[in-house]
This record gives structure tokens, C-alpha cells and sequence, in this order.
């Protein structure tokens, strides 16, 4: 799980260590030089920019796990196990030490041991590609981070969404709108410049039905069944 996390954020995992709590000083990793003894090593804390996206990736993974959309195999500690845990945690001055609890209430409410919980290879990249994200590790070095249904490569490939995504984002240029009566004529003039490099062409020519179909699913004002 904390080396998934590294790994999709592309970091290489031995430059992050998590404390007994789960948690560290800063947004929950640090970088050790000494990756052996980090404990006794000296450590440099990772840029915000880098601690935000691994421990953003790491509560990511954790939520999906607790609402089932991504399945791993659960550890949970022992009693002993968090009592050590608790005990280191809360020596010297932690920022978020663990909160004492009794055996009857570690028993009643079972603590996932994330350190020991798993996730096959194959689950996390469904899990990955269910969030259209391709990280290199898992799949390779991509030509680019368009989506697949943005390639003209794939063979599912579809021009009509592919144009109906890009002038839909085309209408972020507010100027676009300028002297228009809708936004879907916007879309349709849009569209119609650029009909060739889309592929909205039938039978050698511009497709009119094609450009309105396209406008007609871009067109956030446009009422389901129009």
C-alpha cells in the first residue's frame, strides 16, 4: 500500500518512511538519505509539492479500499502489535500522537494494519485505469496523457466524441461566445472551421449532421431528449 502510493506518484518507495502512527511531521513522509536505518539516518523532508501527492495518492488508495472500489487483502494489528506502535508514536514530541484505547475497544473496532495490507498488481491498474490515470511504472512510458478515447490509434476510437470533447473545452475561450446567439452555434461555427482535421467529413464532405450532433452533446444547456 505505502510503496503503491510512492510508485503511482512516481517516486521511487525507499525515499519514504511513515511513522508508527501512520502518520510523520509533514503530511505524513519524509525522504531519508540513510534509507537502512532512517531512524538513524538524517532526514530531509520532500518538498509540500511532493508530500502532498504521495500522501494524496496514499488516502486515495485507503478510501478505495474502505468502500470496496479497489480490493486488497486486509491485515489488521493485534493488540500487541498497537500497543508497541502507540508506545513508539507517542515518544518525544509528535505532532499527531495515537490516541490510547482498551483492549475491549481495539477488539470491538478491529485497526486495519496498512503497513501489511496488500493490493495485486492487476487490481491496482484496474483501479488505476477506472480513474483514466496511467502512471508510468504500472504502464509503461505513454506517448502522451491523452485518454484512449482521444486516440485516433485505438480501435474503439470514435471522431464524433473526440470532437464533441474538444469543442466542448474549445468553449472555455469565453471569445468564442462573443456575437453568438447560443453556445451551440458557437460549438457549430467552431466545428465547422476545423470539420477535416476532426473527421466529420460524409461521403467527401463536411457532415452538417455530424457537426449538429457533436454541438448537441457538448451543449451544456441542451435538455436530455433535445
Amino acid at each position: 500500500m505505502q510503496e503503491a502510493a510512492a510508485l503511482i506518484a512516481d517516486f521511487e518507495p525507499n525515499k519514504f518512511w511513515y511513522s508508527d502512527n501512520d502518520k510523520l511531521h509533514d503530511k505524513d513522509v519524509y525522504f531519508a538519505i540513510n534509507n537502512d536505518s532512517v531512524a538513524g539516518g538524517t532526514e530531509y523532508k520532500t518538498s509540500l509539492k511532493e508530500t502532498v501527492k504521495v500522501q494524496t495518492t496514499y488516502s486515495a488508495l485507503k478510501n478505495s479500499i474502505k468502500d470496496k472500489s479497489l480490493t486488497a487483502q486486509l491485515n489488521y494489528l493485534t493488540y500487541s502489535a498497537y500497543e508497541m506502535r502507540f508506545k513508539n508514536a507517542n515518544q518525544g514530541d509528535r505532532n499527531s500522537p495515537l490516541e490510547p484505547i482498551t483492549q475491549d475497544e481495539f477488539f470491538s473496532n478491529p485497526i486495519i494494519d496498512w503497513r501489511e495490507t496488500t493490493v495485486t498488481c492487476e487490481d491496482l491498474k484496474q483501479w488505476l485505469l477506472s480513474r483514466n490515470f496511467k502512471p508510468e511504472f504500472f504502464f509503461g512510458k505513454q506517448e502522451n496523457n491523452e485518454p484512449d478515447y482521444m486516440n485516433p490509434n485505438h480501435s474503439r476510437y470514435s471522431p464524433k466524441l473526440a470532437a464533441a470533447v474538444k469543442v466542448w473545452l474549445a468553449m472555455e475561450d469565453e471569445n468564442l461566445l462573443l456575437g453568438k446567439s447560443s453556445e451551440k452555434n458557437a460549438m457549430i461555427d467552431w466545428l465547422e472551421s476545423r470539420y477535416k482535421e476532426l473527421g466529420l467529413i460524409y461521403e467527401g464532405k463536411i457532415s452538417k449532421k455530424g457537426l449538429e450532433e457533436c454541438a448537441s452533446v457538448a451543449n451544456g444547456n441542451s435538455k436530455i431528449g433535445q
